[in-house]
């Protein structure tokens, strides 16, 4: 329960204004810095797919209020944990941005990520998921996610050359990948009855299952071959075992969709409140690697 609190507080913070570099960022160590900001950007490349699997969701009718402030309440931590990462926010145990590759980075997935925001957050002020907001998010997220990726391996690269264990460094980013591919999972759930071809999004649902098997049984396990260690902790290892039992859960989901069926109505939100709960387990694992 404890745990659960000092999680909490990393989604209350998002919410709050922005305080940029100030004096009180001194008491910031790198270290914290480092491990903070590489958390946060693995968060950053689940908020992008948790945006896409919202919408999807809102234009099948499903929870429909309920998922398009998912994807405004998503743009706006999104925007705000770029503030932190180039000017640093103390709130959020950030500090300014010094390193020239990182910044560069930032830099790239900004302009793009702008771009994006101005349209989709003008187009949802009415509380309607609109076509041309659905098909910018459609078009425009894969660059976004690809962008952030690549923030994400050159702060792994810079942070775990100085400030994190490099093993560390990796497990975070492990991590965050795994939680985005389980929103895209939903996501290609939820595909299959908004769009075509099916085929394609029938294959995608099992391919991104098979990728998620694949990094946690790395998480529970180890894997030297792509420098995964195994959970240093019991304390991981048992939050990982959770998550495992959870995804294990979801196999009903996917089973209809091998059967060559599409997810109705009730079924396609019982997969989301499942995903939805499962990726909020997975993110303690994911603050508990940053605080190592």
């Amino acid at each position: 329960m404890i745990l659960r609190m000092l999680v909490c507080w990393a989604f209350l913070v998002i919410s709050a204004v922005p305080t940029m570099a100030t004096t009180t960022q001194t008491a910031i160590s790198d270290d914290l810095n480092a491990a903070t900001k590489l958390m946060f950007a693995g968060r950053q490349s689940v908020l992008i797919q948790a945006m896409v699997s919202s919408a999807c969701l809102s234009r099948q009718g499903i929870a429909e209020k309920d998922y398009i402030d998912k994807v405004v309440q998503g743009m706006g931590e999104f925007d705000q944990l770029l503030v932190a990462h180039r000017h640093g926010i103390a709130k959020l145990n950030t500090l300014r941005e010094t390193d020239p590759d990182i910044i560069a980075q930032i830099k790239n997935l900004t302009k793009k990520w702008r771009g994006f925001l101005y349209v989709v957050k003008y187009d949802l002020q009415n509380g309607v998921m609109t076509d041309r907001a659905y098909s910018t998010i459609l078009e425009q997220y894969a660059e976004i996610a690809t962008r952030t990726r690549a923030m994400t391996r050159t702060m792994q690269t810079v942070y775990g050359a100085q400030n994190i264990h490099p093993e560390i460094a990796n497990a975070i980013v492990v991590t965050g990948n795994t939680m985005s591919l389980m929103y895209g999972h939903l996501n290609e759930m939820c595909q299959l009855g908004a769009s075509k071809p099916l085929h394609r999004h029938r294959a995608d649902v099992q391919g991104k299952a098979d990728e998620i098997q694949s990094l946690m049984a790395d998480l529970i396990q180890g894997n030297a071959a792509t420098g995964v260690i195994p959970p240093p902790t019991w304390e991981i290892a048992a939050q990982l075992e959770i998550v495992f039992e959870q995804w294990e859960a979801m196999a009903k989901f996917r089973d209809i969709t091998k059967s060559g069926k599409t997810l109705n109505a009730a079924e396609l939100q019982s997969a989301a409140l499942a995903s939805e709960a499962m990726i909020a387990e997975m993110d303690i694992v994911l603050w508990m690697y940053a605080h190592f």
